[in-house]
């Protein structure tokens, strides 16, 4: 199709854990969904991304809820990604 120009878009990915012991483990995920995001450049499925930035990130602990062992750990991250709309081609 016709490019239609550059559009924003925004994501948010959580990553979660079950229990307050799984912490380090959610953070590393996250660490690698930020390595393989932040500054990419390139083709995905026939789109043109013309980058992708890492805007915001949040570390929740929730507290043990009465009579379980721990509480839940989040990791959230929120990517602002540019691409190229494009236009279908009618015929």
């Amino acid at each position: 199709g016709a490019a239609a120009g550059t559009l924003p878009a925004l994501f948010q990915f959580d990553v979660w854990g079950e229990g307050t012991g799984s912490y380090a483990t959610v953070k590393a995920i996250a660490e690698v969904l930020r390595n393989k995001l932040d500054g990419f450049r390139g083709t995905i499925s026939s789109i043109l991304v013309h980058g992708c930035f890492l805007r915001d990130e949040r570390d929740e602990l929730e507290q043990p809820i009465e009579g379980l062992e721990s509480g839940d750990s989040r990791v959230s991250l929120d990517f602002q990604v540019l691409y190229e709309e494009a236009l279908p081609t009618l015929t």
